[in-house]
C-alpha cells in the first residue's frame, strides 16, 4: 500500500511540475491581465501584473495557481491566487519601470576652524 501511494505522489509531483513549468513558459517576463485575490478566500478582482513565478499548490479541497508578480507602479511583490476558470490575458512583454532611487545622504562636512589672520609685528606678544 505504501509504495502505491509513493507512487501516486510521485506522479502527481510530476503533473504539477509539468503545468508549473508549462504556464511560466507561456507568462514568466510577460505583462498579463488576471482575475484573482491576494489571499485564498478574499474577493477576485482584475490586476494588471508583471509576472515573475508561478506556483502551484493545494488549499483545502483544490489546486490553485499562484503567480508571483508585481503591479506597474508598486514597489512590492505580491502573490495573486487564481481559481478555475483561469482568466489570463496576455498583454506583452513585461513593462520595466524605474526603480525609485534613495538620495544618497552625504556626511556633513567636518567644521573647519576659522582662519584668523595674524599680524607680523605683534607676533608672540
Amino acid at each position: 500500500m505504501s509504495d502505491f501511494e509513493s507512487r501516486v505522489s510521485q506522479s502527481t509531483l510530476q503533473n504539477k511540475s509539468s503545468f508549473q513549468n508549462k504556464i511560466l513558459s507561456k507568462i514568466g517576463n510577460k505583462q498579463v491581465q488576471l482575475r484573482a485575490s491576494k489571499g485564498y478566500g478574499q474577493p477576485e478582482k482584475d490586476y494588471l501584473v508583471n509576472v515573475s513565478g508561478v506556483s502551484i499548490d493545494f488549499y483545502y479541497e483544490k489546486y490553485v495557481i499562484i503567480v508571483k508578480g508585481r503591479e506597474q507602479g508598486k514597489q512590492k511583490e505580491s502573490e495573486y491566487f487564481i481559481k478555475a476558470p483561469y482568466q489570463i490575458k496576455i498583454l506583452g512583454n513585461a513593462v520595466v519601470t524605474p526603480s525609485v532611487k534613495k538620495k544618497q545622504q552625504q556626511a556633513p562636512a567636518a567644521p573647519v576652524a576659522p582662519v584668523v589672520p595674524t599680524n607680523a609685528a605683534t607676533k608672540g606678544v
